[in-house]
């Protein structure tokens, strides 16, 4: 009987550390900006299809009609996706602020990232102070630990029949990086290649490249 039980114990601890070693095996893969991107752009969806959510934030009939026509579309699938990036220096000549070289590190960060966040408000104040507050009402965001980037950038998400989507990802100290999702809502904004986007923000000098999903 002993020998049966100690054949049963070993047994057992053979199927636990087989476990243990499966368990260390399959870990959790980090999500990528590009899927932190889609995350955003998930609540932003369901912001604009959520009646109540929109008149928490607005009691203007004309933007609960904008939000109404974004929430129509279909932001599941991206159609391509594009990386938008400006360095400090390009940042200092189109803010007209001189060079950067007497500003600390923590100053350029904290430039560079309110420029690239203000670059999107300032396409979408093109068409309109009504388009510019319905796109508020429905930004999203989320903060994350990430070692895919050093600076700031900008995704902008492309979709068949939709508007598209910016995701702003601003660096952070220890990695942390922060998400901030906006609809496009300029019409005019040109979205289907590199140098589209690239000619239309000539004056600021952008670099855009294609994300892979």
């Amino acid at each position: 009987m002993k020998r049966s039980l100690a054949v049963l114990l070993s047994a057992i601890m053979l199927l636990s550390l087989c476990a243990c070693g499966g368990e260390t095996s399959t870990k959790t893969e980090k999500k990528s900006l590009y899927e932190h991107g889609l995350d955003v752009i998930a609540v932003m969806s369901e912001m604009t299809q959520l009646e109540s959510y929109v008149e928490t934030y607005t009691g203007s009939g004309e933007i609960k009609e904008i939000v109404q026509t974004i929430g129509k579309e279909d932001h599941t699938t991206p159609k391509a996706v594009y990386a938008i990036t400006a360095s400090a220096e390009q940042i200092a000549a189109y803010a007209g602020v001189g060079a950067l070289s007497d500003a600390s590190d923590g100053l350029q960060k904290t430039m560079e990232n309110k420029f690239i966040v203000a670059l999107i408000s300032q396409v979408n104040g093109m068409a309109g102070a009504m388009n510019l507050a319905a796109a508020s009402v429905c930004t999203s965001g989320k903060t994350f630990v990430s070692d895919e980037i050093s600076e700031s950038v900008i995704y902008l998400y492309t979709f068949d029949d939709a508007r598209p989507i910016s995701v702003t990802f601003t660096c952070g100290e220890d990695n942390t990086v922060s998400a901030s999702g906006m609809f496009m809502m300029n019409d005019e904004f040109p979205c289907d290649s590199v140098a589209e986007i690239e000619e239309f923000f000539g004056e600021v000098g952008v670099k855009v490249s294609e994300v892979k999903g």
